[in-house]
């Protein structure tokens, strides 16, 4: 934007010093950065809405009841305001009543990366299966592991039930019919012909509620249209497309004039099936949805809402780390200083690090051993098989990671993960894993065998613990001592566990001991492809 700001300068004949070209860039960027306060709905103006909820107001709610429970007792959360925004929501969906008008209605559910939008859309199925919704279809992205992850939560919060075992709301159903799901843990929707659900009748008025839980694949897509598009019936009962990640793949980026793209082609088919159609879009980031043309009817664009999630009070995000660009004393150009005090961000020495792996670099590109001078973040070098494999600066975020595993409050029952994004290219990505794995491998050796030696790799994680987490820990009364003997007992517990996450990853994941489930209190290192996504 400088640049362009200066072109434009030179063409008027205006000589700008830098810091009033500075200015005037940081005031072109705040009026371009709209800001939108959280809990807020942007409604179409030009349709006169009808808010319907509060006509429903008495009529039993056993899913949602269950859900409030389980979300108090087991996972001690508090509901209040996700109660209020799901019902803001509901209010802006289709009235399930037979005897309302027929309409569709499309919009948007906007939140925070990891703030509580999955959450969102679980309270909103139970509520709509309470209200008289007949289908609910959340579709995921292309990936079989995330539609896994989506069916699980699924069963947990809304179903109650996995392959017949109770579980999550499901104590606190009691006697309520539950829904039934068209997939499962296991399986995708697959051909009629070839499910259990072949025989039985199709979503309608007088029957129990239907949830699938389908990956946005053309395939699997176009199974479940024409199975639904067999009957009448369906055509005017209410559904609810829950379209999570709905920037991925569903917004059509053919050109102008051309056929739509192929998933959202069908997206838009099963969206029409019935005349009672509402469609969400959820997603953190919103700009491919919201530059969807508006002219095209039959297309997602959220035509009728968009709904801004409240963030939460503890939620660390992006304005928590990397603090408002916008505001008056920050720095004026876009480089990292002027990151908030607090920020946990610590930034690499790019120029050591090029000297391990280079931030272009080619699909064929070798790692070799680093000799690195030591970087600005403290640690010391092993003398060990292991002390070349890794850049310092890469060791170090690893020891900060399994000592936040230990440092964690009640750590020993909670799932953790660290994400190492260094290439796009597999065989590289590859190697990382590698050498990761073989340094956990020398910690471990060390943890079990030398932890109260001078052992080098000792010394480096004490030097990790001392620059980043000595004030934390101190105010929690813990000391190096009772963190080391926690770091042993970690290993020992094998609980640490180094996944690499690519398409063709299953063999060296099965060769290095991760198995194919994640277990529930693992800490997990993923090596992954900056392209790739991963939870």
């Amino acid at each position: 934007m400088l640049s362009s700001i200066e072109q434009f300068a030179k063409f008027q004949g205006i000589a700008l010093e830098p810091k009033q070209m500075q200015r005037i860039f940081r005031d072109v960027r705040k009026q371009l950065n709209i800001q939108i306060e959280d809990g807020v709905i942007i409604r179409n103006e030009e349709v006169t809405w009808h808010d319907w909820l509060p006509e429903m107001e008495g009529m039993p709610t056993p899913q949602t009841d269950a859900y409030f429970r389980y979300l108090f007792n087991d996972q001690k959360s508090q509901y209040s305001d996700l109660d209020k925004d799901t019902n803001d929501i509901l209010n802006l969906l289709s009235d399930p009543r037979k005897e309302s008008a027929p309409i569709s209605r499309k919009g948007l559910l906007l939140g925070d990366v990891q703030s509580g939008k999955t959450r969102t859309y679980m309270a909103l199925m139970n509520k709509t299966i309470d209200l008289g919704y007949k289908l609910i279809i959340v579709l995921t992205s292309d990936n079989e592991k995330l539609r896994k992850q989506t069916q699980d939560r699924i069963d947990t919060d809304c179903i109650g039930a996995q392959q017949g075992v109770p579980t999550g709301i499901g104590k606190y159903l009691g006697g309520a019919i539950r829904p039934h799901c068209l997939t499962n843990i296991d399986e995708d929707f697959v051909s009629p012909s070839q499910h259990a659900f072949s025989n039985i009748q199709r979503p309608n008025w007088k029957g129990v509620p239907f949830i699938a839980v389908m990956k946005k694949n053309s395939s699997v897509l176009r199974k479940f249209i024409e199975w639904l598009d067999n009957d009448d019936l369906a055509r005017d009962i209410p559904v609810l497309v829950i379209d999570d990640e709905s920037d991925y793949a569903s917004v059509n980026s053919s050109k102008i004039g051309e056929d739509p793209t192929t998933i959202n082609s069908l997206l838009r088919k099963l969206c029409s099936i019935s005349k009672r159609t509402s469609y969400v879009a959820v997603t953190a980031t919103p700009f491919a949805n919201i530059f969807i043309d508006d002219e095209e009817s039959e297309d997602l664009f959220p035509e009728d809402f968009i709904y801004v999630l409240r963030t939460p009070a503890e939620y660390i995000g992006v304005l928590k780390i990397f603090g408002n660009r916008n505001e008056e004393d920050v720095s004026e150009n876009d480089s990292p200083e002027g990151l908030p005090s607090s920020t946990p961000v610590r930034l690499l020495d790019q120029s050591k690090l090029e000297q391990w792996l280079p931030l272009v670099h080619k699909k064929n590109f070798q790692i070799d051993a680093c000799h690195s001078d030591a970087p600005t973040i403290p640690h010391t070098t092993e003398d060990d098989d292991s002390s070349d494999l890794l850049d310092p600066q890469v060791r170090h975020a690893i020891n900060c990671f399994l000592i936040a595993c230990v440092l964690r409050p009640d750590s020993a029952n909670k799932r953790q993960s660290m994400l190492i994004h260094m290439s796009r290219f597999q065989d590289v990505q590859q190697q990382i894993a590698d050498r990761v794995y073989a340094y956990v491998g020398s910690l471990n050796n060390a943890l079990r065998f030398h932890s109260h030696s001078d052992d080098p790799r000792i010394q480096s994680l004490h030097s990790s613990f001392e620059s980043e987490y000595r004030n934390y820990a101190a105010a929690h009364d813990q000391t190096w001592d009772t963190v080391l003997q926690n770091l042993e007992r970690l290993m020992r517990s094998n609980r640490v566990v180094v996944r690499l996450e690519n398409s063709t990853s299953d063999d060296w994941n099965k060769l290095h001991n991760a198995d194919e489930e994640t277990a529930p209190n693992e800490c997990t290192i993923i090596s992954e492809a900056i392209s790739s996504r991963v939870v």
